[in-house]
């Protein structure tokens, strides 16, 4: 089970979610011949299924993803301590939740309001920690901001980042907070603060061995920003930074084997490079122009002296 478990967590790091998925197969037939009342056959059990839900999820089938994590949440806690059952459902509920967030349609999805009850119900639990955590406050209302984006609500969700945004750094969730500060500037056609917390993401990303997630994005949407402003050079510098970090998703994708993900990528990378083609072809107007210019005001005296001449 131990030898099994290594080989799904690399393939799993390698991106390679079918064979990843394919190991828990086989470490559940070795559980199974566990004894049942065994502590350790409950706490494999229970990973297991959580670990089968995570890549259900990645593969963006939401529904078998929830259908698992809601065996998880009427698993056996017999021979576990009163706290780990706790922590154990509200990370369930939540995680719940965020599935309901992600297969989501439109701002007007029932399934948001899904989200919302599940997300309000780990709270609830993580209330009765003793002692309390002094996140989960500040992780509910992140949560709850994401679901004021998803319905469009982008004001209602900036007030309560906003609100949060001075415990961010030492909660080490500000560049997550900052994201979605992004996100509702943007929506809300304030150019100056997308740029401004864009920056601010790449800048907190520069040098560090941070996650990458969201990177993408946020150089698209930089890009966006400059190209709105007419900054075109701007605009071609974040454009092809962009066109990079979303080939390097699109390759970690391949195995999802999911054909929208290509047409998305290539959709993305088509706007961008007419970006770049525009901007390339305005320094060639640009540059014709100086040109003829040049030429006409080096010329101009030899008329102006054939014309003296003829009088």
């Amino acid at each position: 089970i131990e030898a099994l478990n290594r080989l799904f967590w690399i393939k799993k790091n390698q991106k390679s979610y079918v064979v990843a998925y394919k190991y828990l197969n086989k470490i559940e037939e070795e559980i199974n011949k566990l004894q049942k009342e065994d502590n350790y056959y409950h706490t494999l059990k229970l990973t297991l299924l959580l670990n089968k839900s995570i890549i259900e999820s990645t593969l963006e089938n939401h529904e078998e993803a929830r259908e698992i994590l809601k065996k998880c949440l009427y698993h056996n806690y017999d021979n576990h301590q009163e706290f780990s059952k706790k922590s154990n459902t509200a990370n369930i509920l939540n995680m719940i939740g965020e599935s309901f967030l992600k297969s989501s349609c439109c701002h007007i999805s029932s399934e948001l309001d899904s989200a919302s009850l599940y997300f309000k119900k780990a709270f609830e639990i993580t209330k009765t920690f003793k002692p309390l955590h002094n996140d989960s406050e500040i992780h509910y209302n992140t949560r709850k901001s994401e679901i004021l984006i998803a319905k469009k609500k982008y004001n209602n969700a900036l007030h309560i980042l906003k609100k949060w945004s001075s415990k961010a750094k030492e909660l080490k969730i500000d560049k997550k907070i900052d994201f979605l500060k992004v996100i509702s500037y943007k929506n809300l056609n304030n150019t100056d603060s997308t740029i401004y917390f864009s920056k601010k993401i790449i800048a907190n990303l520069k040098g560090k061995n941070n996650s990458r997630q969201n990177l993408g994005e946020t150089l698209e949407i930089l890009a966006d920003q400059y190209y709105k402003n007419k900054q075109l050079d701007s605009a071609t510098k974040y454009s092809k930074l962009a066109i990079s970090e979303i080939k390097i998703i699109g390759k970690n994708k391949d195995e999802i084997n999911r054909a929208h993900h290509r047409h998305e990528i290539k959709s993305i990378e088509n706007t961008k490079d007419k970006i770049i083609t525009k901007n390339n072809r305005h320094f060639v107007l640009f540059f014709l122009f100086v040109i003829i210019t040049v030429i006409l005001i080096n010329i101009s005296p030899f008329y102006q002296s054939k014309k003296n001449k003829i009088r």
